[in-house]
C-alpha cells in the first residue's frame, strides 16, 4: 500500500519520477537484514582466522593460508558495512519525525559534511576489502585448477606469493585512484543498500547532453571500482571449477571401467586363465561391486564440494550485480528539468522502481553482499570434518568424561544393591539328554 502511495505522489510534478523519499523507506527496511548478515559473516571469519593460529598444520597448508587471508578481508568488509549501517541510523534519528521521514535522506546527508566525509572513507575500504576478496576467491579457483587438473603442485606453490600480493596490491592501486579523483561519496541506493558506493552527483546537470554523458561516465567509475573486477572473478571461477568438476568425472568414470574390467576378469576365471601368476587372489564375491560404490561416493562428495564454492559465491553476489544491471535501463536515470531537487538523486520512473527497488531483491541484495564470510565459514570450517574434530574435540571430552561418572555412578549404586545367588541343576531324561535348570 505504501509503494501505491508513493507512486501516485511524485517528488517533481512536471516529471514522472519517484518521490525519492519512497526510496529511503525501501532501504531503511533492509537494514536490519544487512545489519544481521554483516555479523554473521564476522563470526563465520573469526571462526576461520582462530583455528588458524591454533593449530600449526593449518598454517602449513597453502590452501589454508588463501582462506585465512580471504577472511581476514571478509571481516573488514563485514566491519564496514556495520559502521555504514550504524552511522545510517544515527542519521536518521535526527531527521525522522513520528516515524516517517519528513525529507528525503539523499538529501539531508548532502548538507552533512561529517556524513560525507564518512561516507568517503567507508566506501573506499567497503570498495578495498570486498575487491581483495574477489582477487582471493579467483586465485584459490586457479589455485584449485593448478593442482587439480594441470596436476603441477610446484606451479602452484611458486605462484602462492604472487597470487597473494597482488590481490592485495592491485585493489589500493585500483581505489586508491578512485579516491584520488574524489568519486567515492553519497550514492543513490540504485546499487547498494544503505552504504555509501560511487557519488553520482555529478550527473546532475541542466544539459541534457551533458547528462546522457555523465550516467555513461557514472557506470564506468561502478565498474573501475568495483563491478569489473566482481564479473572477472564470477568467469574465471565458474571456468575453473568447471574444468575440475570435469576433470573429476573422467577420473571417476576410468576408475569405474577399471573396476568393472577388474570385476569381469575375474569373475570369468573359472580355470584359472587370468589368475595363473596371482593364484593368491581369492575375491570375495561382493569385492568389485563394493570398490566401485566406493569409489563414486568418493568422487561425488568431492564434487559436491568443489560444486558449492562457486554457487554459494554465486548465490550471495548475484543480486547486487542484477540490480546493477537493472539500473543501466534508460528509465532508471531520466533526465530531469530541475536536477537541484534530486540533490544526488537520479529521476527513476515507476517501471523502474517497480524492479530495481522490489522487497524481495532489495533484502536479497542486502543481505547477500556482506554475508561472503559467513558463507566461506560454512564451506572451510562447517563443512570440514576435519577442523570441526577438533574444534568439537574438547566439547566431546567433557561429555565423554560426564557420561563416564554417570555410568560408574550407576554401576556403584548397581553393586551396592544385594545380590541374588543362581544353582545351576543338571539333570538327565530317559531319552539320556541333559537338561539345565537355574534356581535361585
Amino acid at each position: 500500500m505504501e509503494e501505491d502511495e508513493c507512486l501516485e505522489s511524485l517528488y517533481i510534478k512536471s516529471s514522472d519520477c519517484v518521490d525519492v523519499s519512497c526510496i529511503d523507506r525501501e532501504v531503511k527496511d533492509t537494514l536490519p537484514f544487512t545489519l544481521v548478515s554483516s555479523i554473521l559473516s564476522v563470526l563465520g571469519s573469526t571462526a576461520i582466522i582462530i583455528p588458524f593460529f591454533i593449530w600449526r598444520e593449518m598454517r602449513a597448508s597453502n590452501t589454508r593460508r588463501i582462506i585465512f587471508l580471504l577472511a581476514v578481508a571478509d571481516l573488514f568488509t563485514a566491519a564496514s558495512f556495520i559502521s555504514a549501517v550504524v552511522r545510517h541510523y544515527i542519521f536518521l534519528e535526527g531527521h525522522e519525525y513520528d516515524g516517517e521521514i519528513t525529507t528525503s535522506f539523499s538529501i539531508e546527508v548532502r548538507k552533512d559534511t561529517g556524513y560525507k566525509n564518512f561516507c568517503e572513507v567507508q566506501a573506499f575500504f567497503t570498495v578495498y576489502f570486498q575487491c581483495v576478496a574477489f582477487f582471493l576467491t579467483a586465485f584459490l579457483a586457479v589455485y584449485f585448477f593448478i593442482i587439480l587438473v594441470l596436476k603441477n603442485l610446484r606451479l602452484a606453490r611458486k605462484l602462492m606469493l604472487p597470487f597473494c600480493l597482488s590481490a592485495w596490491a592491485v585493489p589500493i592501486i585500483i581505489c586508491g585512484y578512485v579516491l584520488s579523483h574524489r568519486k567515492f561519496g553519497i550514492g543513490d541506493s540504485r546499487t547498494s543498500v544503505g552504504w555509501c558506493f560511487i557519488d553520482n552527483k555529478f550527473v546532475l546537470t541542466r544539459n541534457r547532453t551533458k547528462h546522457d554523458q555523465n550516467v555513461v561516465i557514472y557506470f564506468l567509475w561502478e565498474l573501475f571500482a568495483q563491478k569489473l573486477w566482481e564479473m572477472l572473478a564470477f568467469f574465471v571461477i565458474i571456468v575453473c571449477y568447471c574444468f575440475i568438476l570435469f576433470t573429476n568425472r573422467c577420473k571417476c568414470r576410468k576408475k569405474i571401467k577399471l573396476k568393472s574390467e577388474e570385476s569381469s576378469l575375474i569373475e570369468s576365471d573359472e580355470d584359472g586363465q587370468w589368475t595363473t601368476r596371482h593364484a593368491q587372489i581369492k575375491p570375495k564375491p561382493s569385492t568389485p561391486a563394493k570398490g566401485m560404490r566406493d569409489v563414486q561416493a568418493a568422487i561425488s562428495k568431492a564434487d559436491w564440494r568443489l560444486a558449492l564454492v562457486p554457487l554459494v559465491f554465486l548465490l550471495l553476489r548475484f543480486w547486487g550485480n542484477l540490480r546493477f544491471f537493472i539500473s543501466m535501463m534508460n528509465n532508471c536515470h531520466v533526465y530531469a528539468a530541475h536536477p537541484k531537487e534530486y540533490s544526488g538523486f537520479f529521476c527513476v520512473e515507476p517501471e523502474c522502481f517497480n524492479l530495481l527497488y522490489n522487497k524481495e531483491i532489495l533484502t536479497l541484495h542486502a543481505i547477500g553482499d556482506p554475508a561472503q564470510g559467513f558463507g566461506n565459514a560454512i564451506l572451510f570450517v562447517f563443512l570440514s570434518r576435519n577442523i570441526m574434530s577438533k574444534l568439537l574435540g574438547p566439547v566431546l571430552k567433557v561429555f565423554r568424561s560426564c557420561r563416564k561418572k554417570n555410568d560408574v555412578n550407576n554401576n556403584t549404586r548397581n553393586d551396592s544393591r544385594p545380590s541374588r545367588a543362581a544353582v545351576i541343576v543338571t539333570y538327565h531324561s530317559k531319552d539320556k539328554k541333559s537338561h539345565y535348570a537355574k534356581i535361585y
